[in-house]
């Protein structure tokens, strides 16, 4: 430990994922859940949602579905997507974060010796300050 307030190099840490997905914990679960999609369904119950969307085995949305990377380190990437793609979700998994849903694959992070990996995560804000003022 360093008493002068620079921090050693660490080399970073890489992250590698595969056969990452995850399920959107079900809207409605238990007889009066299933009594209220029946109604909603018109007497119909099926495996799609709506527009096709795909329905995991625990009756909710699947949001990502085998996802597979390597992110070496000192690297950098960028996740694009449109608005409702999984984007969020998956920075979410890889960084360990607890979901309501079923999360599933594997998702490990690699650094040069044997101490143990530490991670930081900075959620996504979806309002800009006030005082931000542009030029």
């Amino acid at each position: 430990m360093r008493t002068d307030g620079v921090l050693p190099k660490s080399g970073g840490v890489g992250v590698t994922w595969s056969n990452v997905g995850y399920e959107v914990k079900p809207t409605h679960s238990g007889s009066w859940g299933r009594i209220a999609a029946w109604f909603k369904g018109s007497g119909k119950v099926s495996n799609t949602g709506e527009a096709g969307e795909n329905v995991g085995p625990n009756g909710g949305k699947i949001v990502l579905r085998d996802v597979c990377g390597q992110l070496p380190a000192g690297g950098f990437f960028a996740i694009l997507g449109p608005s409702g793609a999984g984007k969020s979700t998956l920075v979410d998994v890889l960084a360990g974060k607890r979901k309501a849903g079923k999360v599933e694959g594997r998702v490990g992070f690699t650094r040069s010796g044997q101490e143990r990996v530490k991670i930081g995560y900075v959620d996504q804000v979806s309002h800009l300050s006030g005082s931000i003022a542009a030029g």
